[in-house]
């Protein structure tokens, strides 16, 4: 015998539609927050380990310049990819989608941002915000000393460039063969 769905067996979406929209909007407010602190970041700023002028001269005020000088300093520039990746999980929140194996993703992040600030050490890079920190930050100089003590840098650059491909592969749906082949069929019909 047939039944009738239900209201909640019609919808596509999963309960709590409300809650996950103001998640949402609390991870997007956090992302703003934090993309605006990194971007106003200061280094004469007064912060958790220094001292500076008197005015806090970042957007989001003595918090966002704490912030900011934590982040840096943790992970150099690779800070950058935390308000794009709040933006992104915010969105699968506002569409009510469940985050498939949050523990690879989880990991797949991790594996992102520390490959980032090591592959950012590597590259010698200075950073045009302050030149008195590392641009991979103090996780990306530990990473990258030891591995091209063992590798040198060239060999460090090819596995960190590996780990961040996986990275990429674990915390998004991301595919490079469907990358390849939209490539390779664009070019085919030029």
């Amino acid at each position: 015998m047939a039944t009738i769905p239900t209201e909640i067996e019609m919808t596509s979406a999963p309960r709590n539609t409300r809650l996950n929209e103001i998640i949402a909007i609390g991870m997007i407010a956090l992302a703003l927050l934090l993309g605006l602190c990194l971007a106003s970041y200061n280094p004469n700023d007064p912060s958790w380990n220094a001292a500076g002028e008197t005015a806090t001269h970042n957007w989001i005020g003595a918090v966002g310049a704490n912030v900011a000088t934590v982040l840096f300093q943790a992970i150099g520039l690779a800070a950058y990819l935390l308000p794009l990746l709040l933006l992104a999980t915010a969105w699968r929140r506002f569409r009510s989608r469940r985050i498939k194996a949050p523990l690879s993703r989880a990991a797949g992040l991790l594996l992102l941002l520390l490959s980032a600030s090591a592959l950012l050490t590597l590259a010698r890079i200075r950073p045009f915000i302050d030149a008195s920190f590392n641009a991979g930050g103090l996780a990306g100089a530990v990473i990258a000393s030891g591995l091209a003590g063992w590798l040198n840098t060239i060999g460090a650059t090819i596995l960190l460039a590996a780990i961040a491909a996986t990275g990429i592969l674990l915390a998004t749906n991301f595919s490079f063969a469907q990358f390849y082949e939209r490539i390779a069929f664009a070019l085919a019909n030029r």
